[in-house]
């Protein structure tokens, strides 16, 4: 190796003293890259390898990663992420109702003796409406559940989302304003030949079946030609489950 500027105390600029001596000026090594571990490195060798890894600047950008389906890709950028950079997730397939929400009651008030009636009436034991209300908005999928024990086969029931206003809006066996004419097939009066077969049903909340204080009711309905009782006494409560789902994901 050569030490340029180097001026030898001896007269010698071959020989370096191990004290007593200055060098000066850029120590040129004899090729480019260090031959072990604990060779010295030139200015070229070590500007290679950093253009190899990147630029050693931190990036002040991150890829949002934050739907379902995306390409993989290897990247081009030269810079670096820091140890503590984040891509996002996907919002929940909650959509965005991204909690889901329950609501129950549980009704004793009493048991309810239907009367006649040629129309379609919420089903109420005194003053309380057998109906259950959910935190909702327009859009949102709710499910209900509705359990209870009933007597004779003078009437034809059926769940109904209620308006804002509290009045009848659609029924859930239909699913439209309009009722079936024997209501419910679930909740069809029983006999031998008619068993129930029963599960929950799903209603989309539509805008005015949400009320002032931004809940949704699903009441039960019926109408009769004859007697026939709802039990929502202590021995045998009405019961109902409503679980809001949220709008439907994208």
């Amino acid at each position: 190796m050569t030490a340029t500027g180097y001026v030898s105390t001896t007269g010698d600029t071959r020989k370096v003293n191990k004290a007593g001596d200055t060098m000066s000026g850029d120590l040129v090594l004899p090729d480019n890259a260090p031959d072990t571990d604990l060779s010295a490195a030139s200015k070229g060798y070590v500007l290679a390898q950093v253009a190899g890894a990147g630029t050693g600047v931190a990036s002040d950008t991150v890829a949002t990663e934050t739907s379902f389906g995306q390409p993989s890709a290897a990247g081009v950028s030269a810079t670096y992420s820091r140890g503590d950079h984040t891509h996002g997730t996907p919002a929940s397939p909650g959509g965005g109702g991204s909690t889901i929400r329950t609501a129950d009651v549980r009704i004793t008030a009493g048991d309810v003796a239907l009367a006649a009636t040629g129309t379609w009436t919420v089903v109420t034991s005194g003053a309380t409406k057998l109906a259950c209300s959910v935190t909702a908005a327009a859009g949102d999928r709710i499910q209900a559940g509705p359990s209870f024990m009933r007597n004779g086969s003078g009437a034809f029931l059926d769940l109904a989302i209620l308006t804002s206003a509290g009045a009848i809006s659609r029924y859930l066996g239909s699913g439209t304003s309009s009722p079936l004419p024997e209501g419910n097939p679930a909740y069809y009066p029983q006999a031998a030949s008619f068993p129930a077969a029963e599960s929950p049903v799903q209603i989309v909340v539509a805008s005015g079946e949400v009320d002032g204080n931004g809940k949704a009711t699903i009441a039960l309905v019926y109408t009769a030609g004859a007697a026939e009782t709802i039990y929502a006494g202590a021995t045998y409560p009405f019961y109902m489950l409503l679980t809001n789902y949220g709008p439907e994901p994208s």
